[in-house]
């Protein structure tokens, strides 16, 4: 099992690996900062353990195993200090004795899709009659659900990942299209309807989208800047008869859709947008927590190419945005008074910018956000007991807020007395 050692920042400073029973040794640098106005003489210094680290590449640790969770916490090194580390990994597919894990991963020769490209990057074209791109996922390491252990020495059973091939094969029989513009693919089809000139490798598939796939259910409304857009699931059938599972959905026309920028945080996109936005996100792996408070479509490229990753970790850079973000949502001030807008909000909220006198989302039924509940602490207290407004649901990779919560009319009953009876 791979561990990660870690600063402040997230950036990695060593590595080192367990033995087949989970025991680890490691060796890292404490701190610099000595004299201090401390009894110890010396200030700890933090690091982060991350257990079962997949590494930042690409492509992942070779020990890292996809069947246990991954955790980081924070730990305090100071100069000739041991700790013994008490660092449980727990399996999270189901259970298998031995080593051996479940099946999980597409079978070998599934036609995978990594990303689909039409006007720019993302499965959003114009019009119909423009042209996709599909790329295949290609070769995978997955795990192997015949490996027997460290003792075994005969493959498969000692290798803990197998290769599977998730191209598209060679064309179906007929060549498909053949590269003829004007003849229909009945095996690479968006909403059913099949595309036009397909062209077909075992890495790409090419064709045009037709003008009659089935119009999206919901369509953005007209003040902010929707027509009528159509879309449907993009379905590739090999020619050994195998289908995509995973794959994406392709929408023709609407308004042009926002594709997040170089450097531009996801979040920074919901805030901007208006309501039925599409948001286009790019391949690579993004690190937030997001909060969807407004009804925008979120699609990445690829569900292998556009990640979210959601570890909480460096502590505070990420869930210290959030509260901020969901107290100022409420209409509250980071401090968790009603006073209005404050300027510790930020800025980029689009035209919804929150306010006490209209708060951008609706707390749950039950849940105080300003006053004081015998129950349930509103207000300042709460957010020093949780530490902020919605406590028990934070570090959720994608949490979703709205606003239109039917709160059913509450009846106010009046209290009665009588006087005690004579003597």
């Amino acid at each position: 099992m791979p561990v990660g050692v870690r600063d402040w920042a997230g950036n990695e400073i060593s590595r080192i690996y367990s033995d087949q029973h989970g025991i680890f040794n490691g060796l890292t640098y404490s701190t610099f900062a000595v004299n201090p106005p401390d009894p110890s003489g010396y200030i700890p210094n933090v690091l982060d353990m991350c257990m079962n680290d997949r590494g930042s590449g690409v492509t992942p640790d070779p020990f890292y195993q996809s069947a246990y969770s991954q955790f980081c916490y924070e730990w305090t090194f100071m100069p000739g200090q041991t700790s013994y580390l008490d660092t449980p990994v727990i399996p999270t597919a189901a259970f298998a004795a031995e080593y051996n894990h479940p099946d999980c991963a597409y079978p070998d020769a599934t036609p995978a899709i990594s990303e689909v490209d039409g006007d720019g990057v993302g499965p959003w074209v114009s019009a119909g009659g423009h042209t996709i791109t599909i790329h295949a996922l290609g070769d995978q390491a997955v795990t192997n659900y015949g490996y027997s252990g460290p003792a075994s020495t005969a493959p498969p059973f000692n290798q803990k990942t197998v290769t599977r091939h998730y191209g598209f094969g060679p064309a179906p029989a007929g060549g498909c299209s053949n590269g003829n513009v004007n003849a229909a693919c009945p095996s690479v089809t968006v909403g059913g309807i099949p595309l036009h000139g397909v062209s077909w490798s075992d890495t790409t598939i090419t064709g045009t989208v037709q003008a009659n796939v089935p119009l999206c259910g919901i369509q953005q409304q007209a003040q902010y800047g929707g027509s009528a857009a159509r879309c449907g699931e993009l379905v590739i059938t090999a020619a050994n008869g195998k289908r995509s599972i995973d794959t994406v959905t392709v929408t023709v026309g609407g308004k042009a859709p926002t594709r997040l920028a170089a450097g531009q945080s996801i979040q920074s996109a919901i805030d901007a947008a208006r309501p039925g936005d599409m948001i286009i996100v790019p391949p690579g792996t993004h690190h937030e927590l997001l909060l969807m408070w407004k009804p925008v479509r979120l699609q990445g490229v690829g569900a292998a190419s556009a990640i979210i990753d959601a570890n909480t970790h460096p502590s505070g850079v990420l869930l210290n945005d959030w509260r901020l973000r969901v107290v100022c949502l409420f209409g509250l001030a980071p401090s968790g008074v009603p006073d209005g807008y404050n300027p510790a909000c930020g800025t980029g909220w689009s035209d919804f910018t929150p306010t006490t006198f209209n708060p951008q989302v609706d707390r749950l039924p039950l849940e105080a956000t300003v006053g004081w509940d015998a129950t349930l602490n509103g207000n300042l207290a709460e957010q020093l007991q949780e530490p902020t407004l919605m406590g028990a649901y934070e570090g959720a990779g994608i949490t979703v807020l709205s606003k239109g919560v039917n709160f059913h009319r509450i009846r106010s009953w009046p209290i009665f007395s009588r006087p005690a009876p004579r003597s």
